[in-house]
């Protein structure tokens, strides 16, 4: 495509028109299909957390704490 076609094409699709192109709809598709994960797991967490009375600073201090007994264990520290 040449820089002209380029020009002329985007003169035709000002505005809004622009996102009903077939790339730019999947790259938004693709996008937000990327980040749904992160709302549903944290939400789900969070109802299971309330349901079990578990604070959520619970699981932090646990997992804080595994990484320190990872992080001080002989094959972490060798390399391995």
């Amino acid at each position: 495509m040449t820089a002209q076609n380029i020009m002329n094409n985007s003169e035709e699709q000002q505005g809004w028109r622009f996102y009903l192109q077939e790339k730019v709809v999947t790259i938004f598709l693709l996008g937000f299909s990327a980040g749904l994960p992160f709302p549903l797991v944290y939400s789900t967490l969070t109802g299971w957390l309330e349901e079990a009375d578990i604070e959520r600073s619970t699981i932090s201090t646990f997992c804080q704490d595994t990484a320190k007994k990872i992080r001080d264990s002989p094959s972490y520290k060798e390399g391995i």
